[in-house]
C-alpha cells in the first residue's frame, strides 16, 4: 500500500515561497562570487544550516520529497545550456585524450585515496575501494559551472568537459561492479 500524501494551499504557498527564496539567495551567491571569488556553493551551504538546523525556520521533511525533482530540474538545466554551446568536431577530436586523461586522473586519485584509507585509516578494502572510486571522479555539472567561470581555452572546456562525462560513466560503472564483486564474495 503506498501512502498518498495530500497537500493544502498552504503548503504550495510556502514551496513556491520557498523556491523563489532560494532563486534569490542563488542569485545573491552569484553576485557574492563574481565580487569576492567566494564560491556560491558555500554561500548556499551556510544559508541552508542557518535556516535550516541552526534556526529551525525550515522544516526538512517536505524538502527531501521534491529534492530529487529539483535535482534533476537542475541538472537537466545545466547539461542542456551546455550542449548547446559545445562544438561536436572539437568534442571528437578531443575525444582519445579525455580518454587517456580520464583514465590517469581516476586510476591515481582512486588509488590514492584507496591506500591512504587502507594503510594509514585502517579502513576494510573493500569500504576504501568503494570510497576511492566515489571521490575519484569529477562532476560534470562541477566542472561545466567551474570551466565557465575561467579563462581556459575553448580545447581546454572540451577537454574537461569530455572528461567529467568520461569519469561519470567510470565512476558508476567501477562502483557498480565492486559492488557486485563485494555481493557475490559474501
Amino acid at each position: 500500500i503506498q501512502k498518498v500524501t495530500i497537500y493544502t494551499m498552504e503548503d504550495l504557498f510556502l514551496l513556491l515561497g520557498l523556491l523563489g527564496f532560494i532563486i534569490i539567495i542563488g542569485f545573491l551567491g552569484n553576485v557574492l562570487f563574481s565580487r569576492t571569488r567566494i564560491p556560491e556553493a558555500l554561500f548556499l551551504l551556510i544559508v541552508g544550516l542557518i535556516i535550516g538546523p541552526v534556526l529551525g525556520l525550515i522544516k526538512t521533511e517536505p524538502l527531501k520529497e521534491i529534492s530529487s525533482f529539483v535535482a534533476t530540474i537542475a541538472l537537466i538545466m545545466i547539461l542542456l545550456e551546455a550542449g548547446t554551446s559545445l562544438d561536436i568536431r572539437k568534442l571528437l577530436r578531443n575525444f582519445s585524450h579525455a580518454l587517456l586523461f580520464t583514465l590517469m586522473v581516476f586510476i591515481l586519485s582512486t588509488g590514492i585515496i584507496s591506500l591512504f584509507l587502507y594503510l594509514l585509516m585502517n579502513w576494510p578494502l573493500e569500504h576504501s575501494l568503494i570510497l576511492g572510486i566515489i571521490s575519484g571522479g569529477t562532476t560534470t555539472i562541477t566542472v561545466m559551472t567551474l570551466t565557465s567561470r575561467c579563462s581556459i581555452s575553448e580545447d581546454a572546456r572540451n577537454l574537461l568537459f569530455l572528461e567529467s562525462i568520461i569519469n561519470d560513466i567510470t565512476v558508476i560503472s567501477a562502483s557498480v561492479i565492486l559492488i557486485q564483486i563485494i555481493k557475490t564474495s559474501m
